[in-house]
């Protein structure tokens, strides 16, 4: 296979993390050698696009207002308990209303009642309280918690120093970095992702075995729907701000200067319906997003292995099987097809050497294996410790 670096120009290269990745330190390297003087630089006029997610911001943060406004009325005014005389409790005067005075109240109430819910779910104070509570209930795994902190700090600092090795034009200088202990972390990362699929499927297994123990048959359509329904909303308002807003956000030499992201323009619907990671990283819109593409995916397949292991468990063990020795056959065979190498831990053999053709090694790994269904194995193996974790948990509740 040609390894020589032949990177895609079809769009502007800042379009793409992958073009930013390539481009950027040759872009900084010709500026610095160049004396500039400062330069104005007119704003962009608004598109449609930017005018119509303006306004959808615009939309949910007034409803973000709302929420907490009500919040905070409702704390700051709560009702004081009845005052009690020598006699009992004071009496309060009734009044005779009709039949239709009363179900008008009772639905203006059950209408309000609505509309507090519904503003309820955008409440600063509300959402921000679930997110830091401290109470727990006794079928929660509080060991999760720590781990998921430990896991997302070490995530962040290993793509921050990615970042800031992508930006290096000369990797000289990191040599005497790669004689250190921690660096072994730094440049085993991936299995951190290995780590949230495991955790992913843990949890999956484990929750769908306790409903189904409880209640009997789940239902598949609440199920998708629900998932669909945290992840689609927030996802949609992220991709809409990067692809439309974001060239509005600054300005400059290697600012874009597209109004709309031409690559988003184009692949927005492989966004839409989650099948993004299957895109080469130069066609991609937004590169990570490929983890949710792939939780999504990995999240309508699990009910596949849920149903055989509940209703024909030999038949879902020998597909939990099949699919664990599918993936490892996958992944060795297209290591040995394409020559591919770990992206971080061979950084070191190409200090030396020229770095675009490391970062060409490192997209073809990264579109080969990292994104495209990686490591379904670990999903799999803990689909069913989760749900093995449950039947053990109702066996002791029974005794």
């Amino acid at each position: 296979m040609n390894t020589s670096p032949n990177f895609p120009t079809d769009h502007p290269w800042q379009a793409t993390f992958a073009g930013v990745s390539i481009h950027l330190k040759h872009e900084l390297h010709s500026l610095a050698n160049v004396s500039m003087t400062y330069q104005e630089y007119a704003p962009k006029k608004l598109t449609m696009e930017a005018k119509f997610m303006i306004f959808i911001i615009s939309i949910f943060l007034i409803f973000t207002a709302i929420g907490t406004t009500i919040t905070l009325y409702e704390s700051c005014n709560k009702p004081y308990k009845k005052r009690r005389s020598s006699d009992g409790e004071i009496k309060v005067k009734k009044h005779n209303h009709s039949h239709r005075g009363k179900t008008s109240n009772e639905n203006s109430e059950v209408w309000l009642k609505n509309c507090k819910a519904f503003f309820n779910c955008f409440c600063i104070y509300t959402n921000g309280r679930r997110i830091f509570r401290t109470d727990y209930n006794e079928e929660d795994f509080l060991w999760i918690h720590g781990i998921k902190f430990c896991g997302t700090i070490l995530t962040i600092i290993i793509h921050v120093n990615m970042a800031y090795m992508m930006s290096l034009r000369d990797f000289s200088g990191l040599k005497p970095w790669f004689n250190y202990r921690f660096m072994a972390f730094l440049l085993n990362g991936s299995p951190l992702n290995s780590f949230f699929f495991m955790l992913s499927g843990f949890l999956n297994g484990y929750f769908i075995s306790r409903y189904h123990f409880q209640n009997g048959a789940i239902p598949w359509l609440s199920y998708y729907w629900k998932k669909f329904e945290r992840t689609a909303p927030l996802y949609a308002m992220m991709l809409g701000f990067y692809a439309i807003l974001f060239p509005y956000m600054g300005s400059g030499p290697v600012w874009p200067t597209y109004d709309t992201n031409p690559v988003c323009k184009e692949y927005w619907w492989w966004n839409l319906f989650f099948i993004n990671n299957l895109q080469s990283s130069w066609k991609q819109c937004f590169t990570p997003a490929w983890y949710a593409a792939m939780d999504m995916q990995f999240h309508l397949m699990t009910p596949l292995f849920m149903v055989s292991l509940f209703k024909w468990p030999r038949f879902g063990y020998g597909l939990l099987i099949l699919g664990i020795c599918v993936s490892c056959c996958y992944r060795c065979i297209q290591t040995i097809k394409y020559s591919l190498f770990h992206h971080l831990t061979c950084l070191r053999y190409y200090v030396d050497d020229n770095i675009d053709s490391y970062i060409y090694r490192f997209f073809i790994h990264l579109d080969t294996l990292h994104i495209k269904q990686s490591k379904p194995q670990c999903l799999l193996t803990r689909i069913r410790m989760g749900s093995l974790y449950m039947e053990q948990r109702n066996k002791q509740e029974k005794k």
